[in-house]
């Protein structure tokens, strides 16, 4: 059992280390190059996934210094997940403490790291969108599982804009769209957001939900009140963030 320990602890500094370590290559064997392209390989397919995962975050550092994040992160720590499509998280789990102390990495580029996580999580996620009858204020709302609410510090969500992005409190919905399974953002105000969150759970009605999030938020319940909440919801059911209610 311990030779065999060895022999995987071997593989494993093989394929991860900084530079392969001489020793354990002896240890492995035979077929030094081919243990060395096998490295590549490996190397190679985590570092596209990372880049499948976070195409804009890797394109604003840099191609050169985005896979020495990820070679330092595999150095440092390496995949511990047996799914390659979690080493995503995992990268940035990793990176995101080390990038915000270092000066060198602006902070917007935190938060485009961080939505792009969430919309390749959200993208990922397996579950089945619920039956949904038709939207009524009295009756308990439906709404998409996948939905995520995200609070960032920057409007890093407009990608047709190009970095840097201005420092601006921005409230996204991450969702997965019912009909294509194309993930989604939308923009939210702070009411919206925090009525959507009032109705995730689905466990009163929209009334009372709109009724909570009023007295909370220290909106009067009058005719503006109406229309706002009009938009809002038109919004969030066009967009496929409430399905209905039950």
């Amino acid at each position: 059992m311990t030779a065999l320990l060895d022999h995987q602890r071997a593989f494993m500094h093989m394929c991860f280390d900084a530079e392969p370590r001489e020793a354990g290559l002896r240890q492995l064997g035979a077929e030094r190059d081919r243990w060395l392209l096998y490295r590549d390989m490996v190397r190679t397919r985590l570092t596209k996934m990372a880049r499948a995962g976070l195409p804009r975050t890797a394109s604003a550092l840099g191609d050169e210094a985005f896979d020495g994040w990820v070679a330092a992160w595999l150095a440092d720590r390496a995949p511990r997940t047996r799914h390659i499509r979690e080493i995503v998280g995992e990268l940035l789990r990793w990176a995101i403490p080390r990038w915000n102390a270092d000066p060198n990495v602006p902070a917007w580029l935190v938060d485009l790291a961080a939505l792009e996580l969430v919309r390749w999580e959200v993208g990922a996620l397996d579950v089945a969108m619920p039956e949904a009858g038709d939207f009524a204020f009295d009756r308990h709302p439906v709404v998409n599982p996948t939905a995520r609410i995200l609070e960032l510090g920057h409007a890093v969500h407009e990608s047709e804009t190009a970095p840097p992005y201005p420092p601006v409190p921005t409230l996204l919905c991450v969702y997965r769209r019912a009909d294509d399974d194309r993930t989604g953002v939308q923009p939210l105000g702070s009411f919206a957001a925090a009525l959507l969150r009032a109705l995730m759970p689905g466990d009163r009605t929209v009334t009372d939900a709109v009724r909570d999030v009023a007295e909370r938020t220290g909106t009067p319940v009058d005719s503006a009140l109406a229309v706002r909440l009009g938009s809002v919801l038109e919004t969030l059911i066009r967009r496929g963030i409430l399905l209905g209610a039950r």
